[in-house]
């Protein structure tokens, strides 16, 4: 099972809506090194990854383009706690299409011409978009494929769980 997260409704990740309003810290006790600053940031909703990830779901949303976040948001929304620096997406390739001719040169570029890599140039975070229909590692055909999110991604209730269709939990 790929975790995928359909965020539609303007919710920040790593907020501590959701969670019972349980925002955890880490001790102080010593000077923070970058790492240790990185799960801080993670965990209060403030590292440049996730604005990274808030800004550009606010364009998708914006434009009406659908997309599922997938990685390591999408398992810290089902509790795996997981440090990031960028952010992983899937849309369908003509959404992808679309969201570049409105939107590179416009704080976003392309770190690989013709590709999903993308950066977003404000914040410095990658954003890796993988196209709906291709297959994880080496794109040669396997049993899985990166599913659609405008018809696989469910959207939880009030706990912000989200799974893809035919799975349990």
């Amino acid at each position: 099972m790929i975790p995928l997260i359909a965020c539609r409704s303007g919710t920040k990740l790593g907020s501590s809506q959701g969670n019972g309003g349980a925002v955890r810290s880490l001790p102080s006790a010593r000077p923070v090194s970058l790492p240790h600053r990185a799960l801080r940031e993670v965990l209060h909703g403030t590292g440049r990854a996730q604005l990274a990830l808030e800004r550009l779901t606010a364009i998708l949303e914006a434009d009406g383009l659908p997309y599922a976040i997938i990685g390591a948001f999408a398992l810290n929304e089902y509790g795996h706690r997981r440090v990031t620096v960028g952010v992983d997406l899937v849309m369908r390739d003509e959404h992808l299409q679309e969201f570049k001719r409105t939107h590179l040169g416009r704080g976003y570029a392309e770190r690989v011409p013709g590709t999903g890599k993308l950066l977003d140039t404000e914040l410095g975070v990658n954003i890796d978009v993988l196209s709906t229909g291709r297959f994880p590692g080496d794109d040669k055909p396997k049993p899985i494929a990166f599913p659609d999110p405008a018809v696989t991604a469910l959207r939880g209730s009030a706990s912000r769980s989200y799974r893809c269709r035919g799975t349990s939990s």
